[in-house]
């Protein structure tokens, strides 16, 4: 339609035109923190602005939106929509804004014509525009999320498009959401060992509720409580949950769920691999964890599962007395959250002879005039070590566990031997070890002048 103004007698001024849109049935969106009803308008001089489809950011195809539009150069007036819920918000609520512009987010500040408010009824409780919007996220090339915080009690938001330094001649209006504030997560990252459930909880903000779910999409609630212990957590890894805050009349949900995170700790490694100690009748074993980890406590059974414990100490190491048959122990590695590994055999059998001690470093090379140290150990405890110039020999050269042997001066390669024997008199003993030390040259050196 058009209006003009006429006085009586004299003349008519230009015809302004009117427009009325004409809408179909509205099928309302399902969700139930969205606007059910719209109003829209333009105030005195925007000529030629329109509103197009005022009802499709209310309905429930989500693709569908109103535009505002305004004429290009336009210096006055303005183009509005508000969008009204169906019942009032709080002051710690977010209203959440998806808006479209030809531009996107290239150039916020052409976005300076284009103002937010909320009302409560037809009281402004807030108004920004949207170049001072903090909260404003890129969804694609046109297409933008912007919230607003609620400073007081409100019912709708409204979008206005003016005139005033503005450069946009449209905005597109998806939807808008009410956003209630997020819980506080008091368990994030959260770490428990394998094979035990994790205890999780959050604190939700004054009115509003949670929802936890095992992922971000689905629709089996597991716990409606602020505290939720999970299942037994069977795979190391991280594990995520899902939090949905829940707010208003109707418990309504936010569309983004708060993901809470569990670290599931995975057990250590069976320690070492199935070793056999060959030990004399009557003498002591010592039974060690090969290269442990001093992070792990190590626990010792004599039975492959179940069982009691037979050490209390770290079981880095541990002492079997006066061995008098074969016998097998089993150890375990354990982590500081209490995930124990599977147990390792260790199996321990009586011999006329020792088991053969073991050497460190072997080989070991060093320069000429360099001191060598060697040490041996062995799986007995109550031993000595002899060290020899030959493999059979009678050239006895050292009796102790740490033989540091001549230096050289010449590049070359010597090879001692080492057995170990019982201490107290008896004979059984283990075979010779050759021990190798390679002597190589001296490397460069650079003189240091005295300071």
């Amino acid at each position: 339609y058009f209006a003009a103004t006429r006085i009586a007698g004299a003349c008519e001024s230009a015809r302004a035109p009117v427009h009325v849109v004409v809408t179909g049935i509205v099928i309302p969106s399902p969700d139930c923190n969205v606007p059910n009803s719209q109003s829209s308008g333009t105030t005195l001089g925007c000529i030629l602005c329109s509103v197009n489809d005022p009802n499709d950011d209310i309905d429930n195809i989500a693709t569908n939106f109103t535009r505002l539009t305004i004429p290009a150069g336009l210096l006055g007036g303005s183009v509005y929509q508000r969008l009204i819920f169906p019942a009032a918000g709080k002051a710690t609520d977010s209203i959440q804004l998806h808006l479209g512009t030809p531009v996107g987010l290239a150039d916020v500040s052409l976005l300076g014509g284009t103002v937010i408010s909320l009302y409560n009824n037809n009281t402004l409780v807030k108004a920004d525009t949207l170049s001072k919007l903090l909260s404003l996220r890129l969804l694609n090339g046109q297409q933008f999320m912007a919230t607003i915080a609620a400073t007081g009690a409100y019912d709708r938001v409204e979008v206005r498009l003016t005139g005033v330094v503005n450069l946009l001649n449209s905005i597109d209006i998806y939807v808008a959401r009410i956003i209630y504030p997020n819980a506080v997560v008091n368990s994030t990252g959260e770490s428990v060992c394998i094979n035990t459930p994790a205890t999780l909880s959050v604190t939700p903000a004054a009115g509003t509720t949670v929802r936890w779910y095992a992922d971000s999409t689905s629709t089996t609630v597991l716990s409606t409580q602020t505290t939720y212990t999970t299942d037994t957590l069977k795979t190391a890894g991280k594990v995520t949950y899902y939090v949905a805050v829940l707010g208003g009349l109707n418990n309504c949900p936010n569309p983004e769920r708060i993901p809470v995170n569990v670290n599931v700790s995975p057990a250590p490694a069976v320690p070492g691999a199935p070793a056999t100690v060959n030990i004399c009748p009557g003498s002591d074993a010592l039974l060690q964890v090969t290269n442990p980890d001093h992070q792990l406590t190590y626990n010792w059974y004599n039975v492959p599962t179940g069982g009691a414990r037979l050490n209390t100490d770290s079981g880095f190491v541990f002492k079997l007395p006066a061995v008098n048959r074969d016998t097998t122990l089993y150890v375990e590695a354990v982590s500081s959250c209490g995930a124990a590994s599977p147990r390792q055999p260790i199996s321990v059998v009586l011999s006329a002879s020792l088991s053969a001690p073991t050497v460190t470093p072997n080989p070991d090379s060093i320069a000429i005039g360099t001191q060598a140290v060697l040490t041996a150990t062995s799986n007995a405890a109550n031993v000595a070590f002899k060290w020899y110039g030959s493999q059979a020999g009678n050239d006895s050269l050292f009796t102790g566990a740490t033989y540091a042997p001549p230096t050289q001066n010449t590049p070359g390669t010597a090879t001692y031997w080492v057995e170990a024997v019982l201490t107290g008199g008896a004979t059984c003993q283990s075979i010779r070890v050759p021990v190798v030390v390679v002597y190589g040259a001296a490397g460069p050196h650079t003189d240091v002048p005295c300071e």
